[in-house]
């Protein structure tokens, strides 16, 4: 179990919003209503933490998640629209994004999810889809592939229920080892699972042989060395 200090002070846990491994030994958590990131170093072997350190004030409003690739930490500036890129000491090496609906626009991104060539997924929350970005921060493609405005989030047929493939405020994503991408599609009470080029593969709500998977606003998710999958949603999390 990793506890680290409740108090005030610059080593501080409070308000946090995401985390991930951000190299050997080391956290990124991001604290949404202190508008920074804080670097926890461990000790080997162990999950004690021996040394925390913020950084990016004053460069951040309502940060949300945070993802590590190629040895950069990078963070979804959520209330700035854009996502920003920083050295495991903090340094600000830079940034992509901006407000918008077009390719390599957000609103409000989220979550972040990283693949194994280093490329990193995006989820652009009230744009209701994913964005692909390779490490240096250039557009590659949507998902889901074909993402259009006019249909993103939506329910042509007027059912109340989305087709599969599309998003309704997706949050929490992860990559498994053949990077296929897992995404809490929190305003679908789903999680859908598609490839990294945006075609859809598998939807929680498949209803196939009676075999459908409930969720209520799924907002996180991992999955470990086992293949086992971990979903957060309506206070609890499932271990599939």
């Amino acid at each position: 179990q990793l506890s680290l200090a409740t108090a005030a002070g610059e080593g501080a846990l409070q308000d946090p919003s995401g985390l991930c491994c951000a190299g050997e030994a080391r956290l990124a958590v991001v604290q949404y209503g202190l508008d920074r990131v804080l670097s926890v170093e461990l000790e080997a072997d162990s999950l004690k933490a021996v040394k925390m350190q913020a950084f990016a004030a004053g460069h951040l409003y309502g940060p949300f998640g945070v993802g590590f690739t190629q040895g950069r930490i990078v963070v979804a500036d959520s209330c700035n629209h854009r996502c920003l890129m920083f050295s495991v000491s903090g340094e600000l090496l830079s940034q992509f994004g901006g407000r918008g609906k077009g390719p390599g626009q957000f609103e409000y991104p989220n979550c972040l999810a990283t693949f194994s060539d280093g490329c990193v997924a995006v989820s652009d929350k009230d744009n209701n889809r994913v964005q692909v970005f390779n490490p240096q921060g250039k557009f590659l493609n949507f998902i889901p592939e074909g993402w259009e405005s006019s249909r993103a989030g939506g329910d042509a047929a007027g059912t109340g229920v989305l087709p599969h493939g599309s998003l309704r405020g997706p949050m929490g994503m992860v990559a498994d080892r053949r990077d296929r991408l897992y995404v809490c599609d929190c305003g679908g009470n789903r999680v859908q699972i598609f490839t990294r080029s945006g075609r859809w593969l598998w939807s929680s709500d498949l209803a196939a042989s009676g075999r459908s998977i409930l969720f209520r606003s799924p907002t996180g998710i991992a999955v470990d060395d086992d293949g086992q999958i971990y979903v957060a949603s309506d206070h609890c999390v499932q271990i599939f």
